[in-house]
């Protein structure tokens, strides 16, 4: 039929199951979808490609952030055991101080010890006769020469000590003066004392024994050979006390270096300790923050993949409806006249037929 050519049009019928019905479509509406999907095709492609580009990109950041971390406690590790050395070294260093201060002034109370003994000794022996009286004062006279010289060898350790020690100890040099002065003041203070004291008990002792010179003349010649030997003896004894004293010094000094030696050995092993629980806790931070940064990474992609199916839904549901929007408009307008009933051609109300009534009455009934 002549009307029936100019309407004849290429129909296709598509079952759609999630708008529950049968959708059409025209040859240039299947064109148009393909060129959509071949679109969408390209697209997935070209986000697949960024996703991978930006997945290296991250996974060389994070490569150059662990490799500056490294670097950065390898950095730390190096200064804390320059630190940790400094520290070591001026504990020795105020250690030996410390010691020496002691040695100073365990020779001090010797000295005083000394000192405590002459004058006893001295006021014990008063009566003793006038030779004795000589070589008393000699032999205090040769003791005073040894504690000189004993005082000057001091003097020089320690200048020569100090001289060693400047180069090494620049920051402290103000104090270490400072207590160079007080040190020498003392002294002085201590040899004037020493000295005053010494010419009052000779002006006393001398007067005493002008008087009682007559007296102990006699007494003198039958003692003399006894006190001699008593002399003797008493110096024999302090010889053997003087050197069983030294003996028990230097075995007290070996102890406590042996002491001091086993409590840095102990306070060492505790800082490896320290040191290596702190690095197992920095690494096993890194290790969480890693798993932090890969878990917020596949919820980011996990949200991507979800919002693309969505999106390709919703233009899916969109192509539906033209579809059956065409169809309809199609359908609608082909309708034949009733008298033509033709097997070969597919009636329209047919068409419609295959149309869910509740898609038709949505989607384009007035």
């Amino acid at each position: 039929m002549p009307w029936m050519k100019k309407k004849m049009i290429e129909v296709h019928l598509v079952l759609v199951p999630s708008l529950g019905g049968i959708s059409a479509m025209t040859s240039h509406s299947r064109e148009k979808r393909e060129r959509k999907e071949r679109e969408r095709e390209r697209e997935r492609r070209e986000r697949e490609r960024e996703r991978r580009e930006r997945e290296k990109r991250e996974r060389e950041k994070r490569e150059k952030e662990r490799e500056r971390e490294r670097e950065r406690e390898r950095r730390e590790k190096r200064e804390k055991k320059k630190e940790r050395e400094r520290k070591e070294k001026e504990e020795r260093e105020r250690k030996r101080e410390r010691r020496e201060e002691k040695e100073r002034k365990k020779r001090k109370r010797e000295r005083e010890e000394r000192e405590r003994e002459r004058r006893e000794r001295r006021e014990r022996e008063r009566k003793e006769e006038r030779e004795r009286e000589r070589e008393r004062r000699e032999r205090r006279e040769r003791e005073r020469e040894r504690e000189r010289e004993r005082e000057r060898e001091r003097e020089r350790e320690k200048r020569e000590k100090r001289e060693r020690e400047r180069e090494r100890e620049k920051r402290r040099e103000r104090e270490r003066k400072r207590k160079k002065r007080e040190k020498e003041k003392e002294r002085e203070r201590e040899r004037k004392r020493e000295k005053r004291e010494r010419r009052e008990k000779r002006e006393k002792r001398e007067k005493k024994e002008k008087e009682r010179e007559e007296k102990k003349r006699e007494k003198e010649k039958r003692e003399r050979e006894e006190r001699r030997e008593r002399e003797r003896e008493k110096r024999e004894r302090e010889r053997e006390r003087k050197k069983s004293e030294r003996e028990r010094r230097e075995r007290e000094k070996e102890r406590g270096r042996e002491r001091e030696r086993e409590r840095k050995k102990s306070e060492r092993e505790r800082e490896r300790e320290r040191e290596r629980k702190r690095e197992e806790r920095e690494k096993e931070r890194e290790r969480e923050r890693e798993r932090e940064r890969e878990k917020r990474e596949r919820e980011r992609e996990r949200g991507e993949r979800e919002r693309e199916k969505e999106r390709e839904k919703r233009e899916k549901r969109s192509e539906e409806r033209e579809r059956l929007h065409t169809l309809a408009t199609l359908l609608l307008s082909l309708d034949p006249p009733s008298s033509l009933d033709s097997p070969s051609v597919l009636r329209p109300s047919f068409l419609l037929s295959l149309v869910p009534p509740s898609v038709l009455r949505l989607s384009f009934c007035p």
